[in-house]
């Protein structure tokens, strides 16, 4: 699908997606929600509440971006001003996405009163002079052979990857400084 123009077009995709994140800002990690639509709106809720959270990052800003599948997609994101009336419609619209995933155990909590007041209305954001409104997921490069100096990555910390520098020759183990 296209990169979205108009609400409608972000409902749509959001519809027909089968992965959706969710970023505030620009800078912080992509994490995985579950969102839904009601007509043209697009909305999400917390399951988790330790803070700070992104929902407490978008009370401050309400820009970020969603991923869409690979299609990532600058937005605002604020408490809708109708929350009270939209609330039993937004309801509805995660009791069918559950019940289509097969996930009707988890209505409980996606509707329970403090998911509630945690909904977030999803809004394209307004283009910015310079600023591409829709993103291409970023290609990374990938090389077969480490440069000069750059030993292959190391698991380390849990888990997570490094690389480590060298310098002299490995074959005689000598270092130099």
């Amino acid at each position: 699908m296209p990169h979205p123009n108009t609400q409608r077009e972000l409902a749509d995709l959001v519809d027909n997606s089968l992965k959706h994140e969710i970023r505030a800002g620009y800078t912080h990690r992509f994490i995985t929600l579950m969102f839904v639509t009601v007509g043209e709106r697009v909305f999400c809720r917390r399951y988790t509440y330790g803070e700070p959270s992104w929902h407490s990052v978008f009370q401050t800003d309400p820009a970020g971006q969603v991923k869409l599948d690979k299609t990532i997609v600058n937005i605002e994101a604020r408490v809708p001003r109708d929350l009270d009336e939209i609330v039993p419609d937004v309801d509805q619209a995660y009791a069918d996405a559950l019940k289509k995933l097969g996930a009707s155990y988890m209505l409980a909590g996606a509707t329970e009163p403090r998911a509630r007041l945690s909904t977030m209305e999803i809004r394209l954001a307004e283009p910015a002079a310079g600023v591409p409104q829709c993103l291409p997921e970023p290609r990374y490069l990938k090389s077969s052979a480490s440069p000069p100096g750059l030993e292959p990555g190391a698991y380390c910390l849990g888990g997570s990857r490094s690389i480590h520098l060298s310098y002299g020759d490995r074959s005689t183990g000598v270092e130099t400084v």
